[in-house]
């Protein structure tokens, strides 16, 4: 027996290791991960079109015909759906270099020696904020560390920013990851220099939970200057990624490593050090390119001493003010649903938020 032309035993051998506890191990529970893994060596993170073919077929109903050679008529058939199937030649020059069931079986032998988890929608510990993202979300997740830690992701906060970021930024940054922590948030952030790894830093020096989300494959935790940090999330918690190992971190999957950053946490600050003009441009673009225009999230800059919200933030939801005078007032952390914009005074540089029981 074979599925997607892979011998029964071979597809077992590389599922069985990457399986989060509690998973089903049976042969048809085994295909539909290796499917929804396959959906992790196809694509590019965050492709619309895989989403949404992967929506309308199931990701073993369009593994099967992408891997059968399925003529565009017969896609088109399955599909149903013309402004689907318009997407189809494209995408099909792009996923057609990479389809080979060794490379397939590769990712998943690479993450089993890693001491990887392959996380996939309706497992346990999976983080339905991210289906959010409609076609835009991840058909599943590769784990290092502890796959429970995603659950604590439902009460977390995303704080991302600047690369080169200076030293008021990174006090700003620590000070609201470890004020957060001290309410019981987890802190997801992205693992790079600059304010993401002063992020990290201080949310495990506050004894808090922090979960890296990386832009490449887990077998290489990059930046390598933060190699022992990403380490220590890994000990602690957890460090996730849409691309398997051997994925090597580029401009596009940065873009997108932040945006399933931002969803995955459902709240969310950017934190940068550039002018006043720069930040509102850099926090609209990101909207628009990386929450792709379809779901409203407010994202706040911070320049000379203020917080600039992008333009989909709600007027009311602006102030600013040096985050150094205790007077200040902040706009911070924002629902995804704008249902709530939580805005608290700032007292003896501590973050004022509401309680966890407050916090929608």
């Amino acid at each position: 027996m074979t599925a997607f032309r892979v011998p029964a035993d071979r597809l077992r051998a590389a599922v069985a290791p990457v399986l989060p506890e509690g998973a089903t191990d049976d042969d048809a529970a085994l295909a539909a991960r290796f499917a929804a893994g396959a959906w992790t060596v196809l694509p590019e993170p965050g492709d619309a079109a895989a989403g949404g073919m992967r929506a309308a077929l199931g990701d073993e109903g369009a593994l099967a015909l992408l891997v059968d050679g399925a003529s565009p008529a017969a896609w088109l058939a399955a599909l149903d759906d013309p402004e689907l199937g318009a997407l189809l030649p494209a995408a099909l020059q792009r996923w057609t270099p990479r389809l080979s069931a060794e490379r397939m079986l590769s990712a998943f032998a690479q993450a089993a020696a890693f001491g990887q988890r392959l996380v996939m929608p309706g497992d346990a510990h999976w983080p339905a904020q991210l289906d959010d993202l409609g076609p835009h979300a991840p058909a599943a997740l590769w784990v290092r560390g502890d796959p429970a830690a995603l659950a604590r992701a439902g009460r977390s906060a995303a704080l991302v920013g600047s690369r080169a970021s200076s030293g008021y930024g990174e006090l700003v940054a620590a000070q609201l990851a470890g004020g957060l922590v001290d309410r019981g948030l987890a802190v997801v952030s992205g693992g790079a220099y600059g304010i993401d790894g002063t992020a990290h830093r201080a949310a495990l020096a506050s004894g808090g939970t922090t979960i890296a989300v990386l832009a490449g494959g887990l077998d290489r935790l990059y930046p390598a200057g933060n190699e022992a940090l990403l380490q220590r999330v890994v000990e602690t918690a957890c460090a996730v990624a849409e691309a398997p190992c051997g994925t090597p971190p580029t401009r596009w999957r940065f873009l997108a490593r932040k945006r399933a950053c931002m969803r995955q946490s459902g709240r969310g600050v950017i934190v940068t050090w550039v002018p006043r003009w720069a930040a509102r441009a850099r926090a609209v673009s990101f909207t628009k390119r990386s929450m792709n225009e379809t779901h409203p999230f407010a994202s706040a800059s911070l320049t000379d001493g203020s917080l600039i919200p992008s333009s989909r933030t709600a007027s009311n939801a602006s102030t600013s003010g040096s985050v150094s005078c205790p007077w200040a007032m902040w706009c911070l952390i924002f629902s995804h649903s704008f249902r709530r914009v939580l805005t608290m005074l700032r007292d003896q540089c501590a973050l004022g938020l509401p309680r966890p029981a407050e916090i929608e």
